[in-house]
């Protein structure tokens, strides 16, 4: 005659800022089989979100039932995060590329990538204007020779918050650039 599997003391609760609520139950079960069965209640109405097995040295099996979710529908209380970095792009995607390649002597090769001559031209020196050609280089050397790319800043704003039930719209806004940030929070001028 088999033992009937029974709650082992350890239970564990928690709930974070945004009110959500994670417990953990450990049971012990004499069979394998058991493990998948034990439980049924919910702590505090929660859903099962998942549960981990370890054998004991008794031969008897540990199962952990985790549940998670909220109690009820958590106010309006969003966290928000800002993530920044730079990445580096090709010369050729830079917004102002027209204008670089005329000030600092920019060719385009063949591959369509742009190359810049290791003296300014002439033009660009700081001249008169009056003493040379345009297609004569000057002793100054080109801030530009070598540059294959640029910095450019990248930034993330996430929004987190809870709901009880998923948002009809979560599909349709995930991943989305809006004009104005949530919160009331400054969006900068000319900037989405």
């Amino acid at each position: 005659m088999s033992n009937a599997p029974f709650q082992m003391l350890g239970l564990t609760a928690n709930r974070d800022e945004r009110r959500l609520m994670s417990v953990s139950v450990p049971w012990n079960c004499t069979t394998l089989a058991d493990t998948m069965s034990v439980g049924g209640g919910k702590p505090f109405g929660l859903p099962e979100t998942g549960r981990q097995v370890s054998q004991l040295e008794d031969g008897s099996f540990q199962v952990t039932i985790t549940y998670e979710g909220t109690e009820e529908e958590p106010p309006e209380d969003d966290s928000y995060e800002f993530d920044s970095s730079f990445r580096e792009e090709p010369i050729e995607s830079h917004p102002n590329i027209a204008l670089i390649r005329s000030r600092f002597g920019g060719v385009t090769g063949d591959d369509g990538r742009i190359t810049f001559p290791e003296r300014l031209p002439r033009h660009n020196s700081g001249g008169t204007g009056l003493s040379g050609s345009d297609s004569t280089a000057s002793a100054e050397k080109n801030p530009m020779f070598g540059q294959t790319t640029y910095l450019v800043l990248h930034a993330v704003f996430r929004r987190t918050y809870l709901k009880r039930r998923v948002p009809k719209d979560l599909l349709e806004s995930a991943g989305t650039t809006r004009e104005k940030l949530p919160g009331g929070l400054p969006t900068p001028s000319g900037r989405n």
